[in-house]
C-alpha cells in the first residue's frame, strides 16, 4: 500500500473498473499530465451514469477527492467505497434491497430517462 502524502489516503491497487487499457498496456499507474485528466474525467463520467441508475432507489454517489466514491440516501446516510463494487454494495446496503441491474423496473426508468445519449 501507498499512503499519499497530501491528504493520508491508502492508496491499493487500482480497481480493474478504474482501468483504462488496452490487451497488452501496463497497468501501472502514472500520476498527473494527461493520464490523470483522462483518468478524473473517465472517473466523472463513471459518476453521471451511476447517478442515473442509482436515481431510480433515491440513492447518489459523489466523489471524494478523485480516490474515494461517496453513495448517499435522501435521509443523509452515507457509505464509502473505492471502487464500482463497493458502490454496488453500499447502494444495496442504503437502498434496503439487492440492486439488480436487469431489475425490468430500472431498465424502463433508465429508458425514460435517456440521459445516456
Amino acid at each position: 500500500m501507498i499512503v499519499c502524502i497530501l491528504c493520508g489516503n491508502l492508496m491499493t491497487q487500482v480497481h480493474w473498473t478504474d482501468q483504462k487499457r488496452r490487451y497488452g498496456e501496463s497497468a501501472e499507474v502514472e500520476v498527473g499530465g494527461q493520464v490523470q485528466r483522462d483518468y478524473v474525467r473517465e472517473r466523472w463520467k463513471r459518476i453521471r451514469i451511476l447517478n442515473v441508475i442509482l436515481s431510480h432507489y433515491a440513492l447518489e454517489v459523489r466523489d471524494w477527492n478523485n480516490t474515494q466514491y461517496i453513495v448517499a440516501d435522501k435521509k443523509g446516510n452515507t457509505l464509502m467505497g473505492v471502487n464500482l463494487e463497493d458502490i454496488w454494495s453500499s447502494a444495496g446496503r442504503l437502498a434496503g434491497r439487492r440492486i439488480d441491474p436487469l431489475d425490468p423496473s430500472l431498465i424502463r426508468y433508465i429508458k425514460q430517462k435517456r440521459e445516456f445519449d
